[in-house]
């Protein structure tokens, strides 16, 4: 599976070196970190990826718009569950097409075009951001995001984990 890992600016070597402790094969690019591993290595980099900002799936490449009509979203799109386009607008109507009209408040597919003209297709595999990750009980505003706060303790040199409540390295 083909992963498009986001982060915050500066921290694509700290997420680079902590996807590949996570057994992906990585490569730090401007935005993030570009990352192969199996199929199921969405889910674990949602899961536990500290620096990630959001998970992208890329689906496919293709050269024209007509092409998307032969794309599947099937294994990411529930049956009936709208999706958010991001896309530009020559890739537009064939998109819809192909998925159905863009809502504000479905599953966001995103369609970039390189400078050759050809469409990458991802999609969102986090749902919110990651620094929202559902465990808290209570909410506060915070000074920093825990994705950028991973990052900067990780550039600093810091490794500690917490695994289940307990802390391990230094």
């Amino acid at each position: 599976m083909k992963l498009f890992l986001a982060c915050s600016p500066g921290l694509e070597q700290p997420l680079e070196e902590e996807a590949r402790e996570r057994g992906l094969k990585a490569r730090a690019v401007p935005g993030g970190v570009e990352a192969e591993g199996a199929p199921d290595a969405h889910e674990e980099a949602n899961l536990w990826l500290r620096c990630a900002t959001r998970v992208w799936v890329r689906v496919v490449e293709v050269g024209q718009p007509a092409e998307l009509a032969r794309v599947s979203l099937g294994a990411f799109l529930p049956k009936g569950r709208p999706i958010a386009l991001d896309c530009p607008p020559r890739w537009q109507s064939a998109a819809e097409r192909a998925w159905g009209r863009s809502s504000a408040h479905g599953l966001q597919v995103l369609l970039r075009e390189d400078e050759r003209g050809r469409c990458q297709v991802s999609v969102d595999s986090s749902g919110e951001l990651l620094h929202v990750r559902g465990y808290r009980q209570e909410l506060f505003k915070a000074p920093l995001r825990e994705t950028l706060a991973a990052g900067v303790l990780r550039r600093a040199g810091y490794r500690t984990l917490i695994l289940l409540g307990k802390f391990v390295g230094g």
